[in-house]
């Protein structure tokens, strides 16, 4: 019986203390996710959804997000809550800056992509999850 209770808690501690590392290694090298909404004017029946979506994204742990817009960057590499911040919708939709040539440079940086949009037109984003929002 004592030996069992031994090898129970020597197992009980190398688990704790793998669980303890992994998370101080996490904590220190966080996942790097990119959001990008679609700030187009076509977004504008359902933009308070995109806060929504937004801050169940962000709810994941170990990750800093960068968030940005197919028109400008809204913020580097940050630690959630992550935030629209004053973004309004304007413009025609133009995705030429997420998945073209000029595209920002977070997008290969990030090891997971987000967007957030209502465009049925999707398929050049290969390799993103895409939230789409639902027009009513």
């Amino acid at each position: 019986m004592k030996a069992f209770l031994l090898w129970l808690a020597i197992a009980m501690a190398v688990f704790a203390g793998s669980g303890v590392g992994y998370h101080l290694y996490l904590n220190k090298n966080p996942r790097k996710v990119l959001i990008a909404i679609d700030s187009s004017f076509e977004m504008n029946p359902v933009w308070h959804q995109a806060q929504t979506e937004l801050e169940k994204i962000s709810r994941q742990r170990y990750v800093r997000f960068c968030i940005v817009t197919e028109k400008n960057k809204v913020h580097g590499w940050m630690m959630p809550p992550a935030d629209i911040g004053k973004i309004t919708p304007y413009a025609p939709r133009d995705f030429s800056k997420l998945v073209g040539k000029d595209k920002y440079p977070e997008i290969e940086q990030a090891r997971k992509r987000y967007l957030i949009t209502n465009a049925a037109q999707t398929q050049e984003f290969d390799g993103w999850e895409i939230v789409r929002l639902p027009t009513r």
